[in-house]
């Protein structure tokens, strides 16, 4: 799968300077077009260095031949940044296989049956003393961003804008890797020239800003701000019409006849459900955060009306959910049933902006809202520390768009204890919903471990198979 990475890379400095440089690093086209970067022209690749990617019987070259003739695994790059120790050869099942058990043993085999792997060795040990590196690909990694090969193919798109006569900007997108390494070679290369990369991972887990004057590098971890997405991205992030546009009624696909009845009496008998309307309406990502914090306030404030709604609505179906072990098994069993048609069809999303309201064909809104909250309280109350929360842990340049920012949550004060009980239910009663059509093909995918007749008593057990002790007999 890989990270994909967003790089710009600007560079100011005197016109004629930046003409050098463009001539130097920068790869032209047959039509004059800045087609990417010339890294061998940046850092030339030490010609001592043998090749890391030749493969023998035993694994790779270089690991087997340093091994052989030093008696011991050599440091990996990958392996010691995470502090782990490097596997010999001899673990290997390769090795056992050959009855190989010891170094000189080892050593013997090669001489007999793959000489060449003890050519590599004594080469990328005469390398590591010159280069502190064993191969080409890990030296080009380390000073690059990756080797050779993989900026071939992993330097998913280039361009070279000049912004005006002494500024020039470079765009990149990436998968796995960076080049960030090349940035202090950059620097040092053209001491008059100003170097600055912003860098993002797709997930803007990584933000990063290095600068560079004069060989020097200095690199920031900042904040994902909106001036800093927009500088990633080219543009400022707006909030989709998806979410801005009040949401139609979408023509639902034909129902299976087996579940004509079952969906004829659930709408039926929602007719006066009462709604649930928050102080302020509209995407909660657009509102002001004294209008989210009023919404989350009278949801706390009506939880408790809006579970006893749910209670009396479905005595209607003859299912109570009591003190006793049937409470959740009665309301597996109707969720199983009826939870197909708590999934509104519409345009847009009128489950997180109210707009329109949640009467007429979004009544059924209003059932699972108060589902996900009576279940979200049973939590609260069975388990210690858990607490309703409305989620906010978004960067400030993401939240515009995130739909999840601002979502009411439970948790014990632990990011892993989270749970997303509103978007939980809504994911599982779409797949409901599609289960129930008569010819359409199913989009929601059933996650392996979800047990669709048990929804209720799964997302309530869910704490527990974290370890989690019971705080006081369910109220369910």
């Amino acid at each position: 799968m890989g990270v994909y990475f967003e790089q710009k890379l600007s560079i100011s400095g005197s016109k004629s300077t930046l003409l050098h440089f463009v001539a130097r690093c920068i790869d032209i086209g047959s039509d004059d077009v800045p087609i990417g970067i010339a890294f061998e022209r940046i850092a030339p690749t030490p010609v001592c260095l043998p090749e890391g990617n030749t493969i023998g019987r035993l694994g790779c070259d270089v690991d087997v031949g340093v091994e052989a003739l030093t008696g011991r695994a050599r440091s990996s790059p990958d392996r010691a940044e995470l502090g782990l120790t490097s596997a010999s050869i001899l673990e290997s099942e390769d090795a056992r296989s050959l009855g190989l058990t010891t170094h000189g043993g080892l050593k013997a085999w090669l001489w007999e049956n793959d000489p060449g792997a003890l050519e590599i060795g004594r080469a990328a040990l005469a390398a590591y003393e010159l280069t502190a590196h064993w191969s080409r690909q890990e030296w080009q990694t380390a000073n690059w961003g990756g080797s050779a090969e993989d900026m071939e193919c992993l330097v998913l798109s280039f361009g070279l804008v000049y912004e005006n006569a002494t500024e020039i900007t470079i765009r990149l997108t990436t998968k796995s890797v960076t080049v960030h390494p090349l940035i202090g070679h950059l620097s040092r290369n053209f001491p008059s020239l100003n170097f600055r990369l912003v860098l993002a991972d797709d997930g803007y887990d990584f933000p990063l800003i290095s600068t560079a004057t004069h060989g020097d590098v200095v690199d920031r971890q900042v904040e994902v701000t909106d001036e800093f997405v927009a500088e990633i991205e080219g543009a400022p992030r707006e909030v989709s019409d998806f979410y801005l546009t009040p949401s139609a009624a979408k023509p639902e696909p034909m129902t299976h006849v087996r579940f004509w009845l079952s969906k004829r009496r659930f709408r039926s008998s929602i007719a006066d459900y009462p709604v649930y309307s928050p102080p302020f309406r509209g995407f909660p990502p657009t509102l002001t955060d004294e209008q989210a914090e009023a919404n989350f306030r009278h949801f706390l404030d009506t939880k408790g009306d809006r579970s006893q709604n749910l209670r009396t609505f479905l005595r209607s179906f003859r299912v109570d959910i009591n003190e006793t072990a049937l409470g959740i098994p009665n309301l597996d069993r109707w969720l199983w049933q009826y939870g197909a048609f708590l999934k509104v069809s519409e345009t847009g999303a009128a489950h997180l902006t109210h707009e329109p309201e949640w009467k007429g064909h979004w009544r059924s809104e209003n059932v699972q809202f108060d589902l996900a909250t009576l279940l979200g309280q049973s939590i609260v109350d069975r388990y210690d520390g858990y607490r309703w929360e409305q989620y906010t842990d978004v960067p400030p340049g993401l939240r515009i768009n995130d739909d999840h920012y601002r979502s009411f949550t439970i948790w014990n004060g632990d990011p892993a204890s989270r749970i997303w009980i509103f978007q939980d239910l809504r994911v599982i009663c779409t797949c409901l919903y599609e289960m129930s059509f008569m010819w359409s093909r199913r989009h929601s995918i059933h996650l392996p471990g979800q047990d669709l007749r048990r929804i209720a008593s799964t997302i309530l057990s869910r704490p527990a198979k974290q370890g989690l002790q019971h705080s006081q007999p369910s109220e369910d």
